[in-house]
């Protein structure tokens, strides 16, 4: 059984070091975060968890992984024991495969995740697992409020579109037989829209170096759900 989560309270005001889009700048209004300390192969969360933190990897690996759609093939298995000579018992149960689960995204020191359930307040659409000793820097509900209530009506409406998108179409890796979901066709468009690549850097008006991040990250889901 791999060990828990070890954590400690420190104060700080930037993140200093931290490859990535995420690089030196401050990530609450307040001074306190809460840093994690997650051993090789802990858990840091399940897939239909509630969703307390978001977290910024400051070092190590991260691997995503979530439960395919496919289901889980169910079997008859069959003992039989002797009960006394010329008599036998036969019982029967059926057992079901675990689900299997594939491989969304291994993130490595930058990376942000863990906020959609933040965001939209539902179970985690996934499960985070560390590969390696991992540091995060964990970002709460109201921590995350306080960067939203920032963002322009433009950019609300887009992480909307994105966030509905990315909620009810699953990652391309779990697709039953590897079709897109044909009721969610008509979603593409506005998705489309709402992702517009000459955005990265170019004229949507995104006021924080953390919103751009989050942004960037639902882009990214987004497009791992295309087909």
């Amino acid at each position: 059984m791999s060990e828990g989560p070890k954590f400690e309270r420190k104060i700080v005001l930037t993140l200093k070091g931290v490859d990535g889009a995420l690089r030196d700048f401050e990530i609450t209004q307040g001074p306190r975060l809460l840093r994690f300390r997650f051993p090789a192969g802990a858990q840091i969360f399940k897939e239909g968890d509630p969703g307390d933190n978001a977290f910024l990897i400051e070092s190590g690996l991260v691997r995503i992984v979530q439960a395919t759609t496919e289901t889980p093939q169910v079997k008859i298995s069959t003992k039989a024991a002797v009960i006394e000579p010329g008599r036998v018992a036969i019982h029967q149960e059926l057992e079901q495969d675990a689900p299997m689960e594939v491989e969304l995204a291994r993130l490595g020191a930058g990376a942000l995740f863990g906020e959609l359930a933040l965001i939209d307040g539902m179970p985690r659409s996934a499960s985070a697992v560390a590969l390696e000793n991992t540091v995060c820097v964990a970002v709460s509900s109201p921590q995350l409020d306080t960067h939203l209530q920032q963002a322009t009506p433009e950019l609300a409406a887009r992480i909307r579109v994105l966030m509905a998108f990315i909620r009810a179409v699953p990652a391309r890796a779990t697709w039953p037989k590897g079709e897109f979901p044909r009721e969610r066709a008509g979603d593409i468009a506005a998705v489309r829209v709402a992702l517009d690549p000459r955005d990265r850097g170019g004229p949507l008006e995104i006021p924080s170096p953390f919103l751009r991040a989050v942004y960037r990250s639902l882009c990214e889901y987004a497009l791992s759900r295309f087909p």
